[in-house]
């Protein structure tokens, strides 16, 4: 198993191959910045756990995002990802791609309802990474009512001690996109600001067990203890 500085090594290396793929368009890059720190917190987390990771990610990466760092990850500690997602040619766009680069067997892709599909999950999950459903900013029940159904969903199923993060879930105006409108970026500003994880958090903190906040920034993620 690799320690974290080697991948650490690894995800630089995969993230400076992005900034440079991304060089005319500087605005996208900016936005990965939002989840340097929190990225950084998560996969040490990862890592901490010791053991060989059942990764659940829902929303899937057509680039280089979240489906590919989980991969880098379970290459140091063994493992699997399982990525869900609505829709249809993305997941076989996924599936391909995976195929191809030999990870075929690590990233396993499910299409469908992702509460839907998470019932039907039956081996313990050690990392539950939450990032489906776009969130409007000025109107995002929806978007927290859908990740809330994904938490209760994943509960039954999440390790003795395991991980849950949030992504697009910011903690204030500081962490406020660069892509948002005046109004957007007014609404997050806000004492309670919109996300995907505001309500499921909330639930989260209420369920048995003991709930430690590793990091809230744009992510949010935490530890859970059963």
């Amino acid at each position: 198993m690799a320690n974290s500085r080697q991948l650490f090594i690894a995800v630089q290396r995969h993230l400076h191959a992005l900034k440079h793929g991304y060089q005319a368009h500087p605005a996208i890059w900016s936005d990965f910045h939002l989840r340097a720190r929190s990225w950084k917190v998560l996969l040490e987390a990862c890592l901490g756990l010791g053991r060989p990771l059942t990764i659940v990610e829902t929303g899937t990466a057509c680039d280089n995002g979240s489906t590919w760092l989980f991969h880098l990850l379970t290459r140091s500690t063994g493992g699997v990802v399982h990525t869900i997602d609505i829709n249809e040619d993305l997941c076989g766009f996924v599936s391909e791609v995976a195929s191809k680069v030999g990870a075929g067997e690590e990233i396993v892709v499910h299409c469908g309802d992702s509460p839907s599909v998470l019932r039907t999950f039956r081996d313990p999950i050690d990392v539950l990474y939450l990032d489906s459903y776009d969130v409007d900013w000025t109107n995002p029940s929806g978007s927290m009512e859908h990740h809330l159904q994904e938490l209760k969903a994943a509960w039954p199923l999440l390790a003795r001690r395991s991980i849950v993060a949030f992504d697009d879930t910011p903690s204030g105006g500081a962490f406020a996109p660069w892509w948002c409108s005046p109004a957007e970026r007014a609404a997050i500003s806000q004492p309670d600001p919109p996300g995907k994880g505001p309500l499921a958090i909330k639930h989260l903190r209420q369920l048995p067990g003991r709930v430690t906040q590793l990091i809230h920034e744009y992510q949010a993620v935490f530890m859970v203890e059963k």
